[in-house]
């Protein structure tokens, strides 16, 4: 098993490459350009976590979960990013792009803040998760994708003045 320490900055990226075990200490971890990727068969766990994704010119961070992979991950409940557990760069191109796929099993609790990307929950991708909050430029789900947003006791605030709605 490895283990992360937060408040660190990881230049190029993050890769969890296949069966890693991954534990992430609470805290700000700040992913500058690359990606956040988490690899087949991986198990991540993490409470208390805020993913930052930034980044310059052409090459800002983005997040790929998929082949299999099981993620445990939840947001701090207080502080400057309560509720956030990833974070974009509102300056990202909108070229870019975020994947949740490939029958991935994710318990991710808190809001995922996308706000000039594309992300795609596709091939299956299960939410165990209760309050999964979204928020993107463009949103994708195909395949069979599950996703839930009930925040009631989680320590997370509801987006907005009233329950959200997906219009197509």
């Amino acid at each position: 098993m490895q283990t992360l320490n937060a408040d660190g900055v990881y230049c190029g990226g993050l890769v969890m490459g296949n069966d890693a075990n991954v534990v992430m200490n609470p805290g700000t971890y700040i992913i500058n350009g690359g990606s956040f990727n988490v690899g087949g068969a991986v198990q991540l766990n993490g409470s208390g976590v805020t993913i930052v994704l930034t980044g310059s010119g052409s090459d800002y961070a983005s997040v790929t979960i998929g082949n299999g992979a099981n993620v445990t991950l939840s947001a701090p409940t207080t502080g400057a990013t309560a509720g956030l557990l990833f974070l974009q760069d509102r300056n990202a191109p909108k070229t870019g792009s975020s994947s949740f796929q490939g029958g991935a099993t994710e318990r991710l609790t808190g809001a995922l803040y996308f706000p000039s990307q594309t992300v795609t929950y596709s091939n299956g991708t299960t939410s165990a998760s209760t309050c999964t909050q979204l928020v993107a430029w463009h949103l994708q789900f195909q395949g069979g994708a599950m996703f839930n947003s009930n925040c009631a006791n989680t320590g997370v605030k509801t987006i907005g003045a009233s329950p959200s709605l997906l219009v197509e």
